[in-house]
């Protein structure tokens, strides 16, 4: 099953509620550009600078695979603090795509987390 389009973080889903961004000034999106190849992007206001990564992936409707395969040479210096975009990281989680959202699930120990990402365009 492929994606495609551009998504964008949107809010959070913690224990059945639904809550807003835990932080306003960060935009982050997900452009998936072809059956095999995402984006992840993101920025964050009154901050300089910028995280981007692509990823080769695989989604069946319950589950993303994803592995590094490019980090931007000029992303942020703190970029290098999140896992997400180092080379070669390979990542599984569950998520679940209906009526234009992503729902991407983080766990937490017991607690899941879950990212919703709104679908923008068809990019």
């Amino acid at each position: 099953m492929s994606l495609s389009g551009l998504f964008l973080f949107s809010y959070l889903i913690f224990r059945g509620a639904e809550f807003p961004k835990p932080n306003p000034d960060l935009n982050m999106w997900f452009h998936f550009e072809n059956q095999s190849v995402n984006t992840l992007h993101y920025t964050r206001a009154n901050e300089t600078g910028f995280c981007e990564r692509k990823a080769l992936y695989n989604y069946d409707g319950k589950t993303i695979r994803q592995k590094v395969i490019w980090v931007h040479p000029n992303n942020a210096h703190w970029c290098a603090n999140d896992p997400d975009m180092q080379m070669d990281q390979e990542t599984v989680s569950k998520m679940t795509n209906r009526e234009n959202k992503l729902f991407l699930d983080l766990n937490l120990g017991e607690d899941v987390l879950t990212l919703v990402w709104i679908k923008t365009s068809d990019l």
